[in-house]
């Protein structure tokens, strides 16, 4: 019996231990001069499981500029993105990089990358967002 007390107080002293942590993929910082409008972070979860995800595009100086949770889960195939810029009042036309960081339990199926869009006239009175440059999540 006491050998039972004894094996019950140490795995219940040592099961928090056994916590997961979370893994990060991340981009290179990029930008895109003078032109750069609008960062996205996009991410795939290329597994068969789903996957709670953590996105988060960051400036160059760390500071947080857009944060997102991807609604909670994030299923085989599916993607999940979030944006900084214009919609926030932010101002990436200075030439400052940025980057994505993306965060969940297991990295090993997600895929993502970070694109930084210009704005340009279409030509007819409207506007298009162009990609102009992008680097993987790694």
């Amino acid at each position: 019996m006491r050998t039972l007390v004894v094996a019950l107080v140490c795995a219940a002293l040592l099961a928090p231990i056994g916590e997961a942590r979370a893994a990060e993929i991340s981009s290179t910082p990029i930008f895109g001069v003078v032109f750069q409008f609008l960062a996205e972070c996009v991410v795939l979860n290329g597994g068969n499981n789903p996957v709670s995800v953590k996105l988060k595009i960051v400036g160059s100086h760390g500071d947080l500029l857009e944060a997102g949770n991807c609604y909670g889960s994030l299923g085989p195939g599916e993607f999940c993105s979030i944006v900084a810029g214009w919609q926030d009042g932010l101002s990436l036309g200075d030439g400052h990089p940025v980057s994505c960081v993306a965060t969940a339990p297991s990295v090993a199926n997600l895929r993502g990358a970070m694109v930084m869009h210009e704005r340009v006239n279409d030509g007819m009175g409207g506007l298009l967002l162009l990609p102009m440059r992008s680097a993987p999540l790694r």
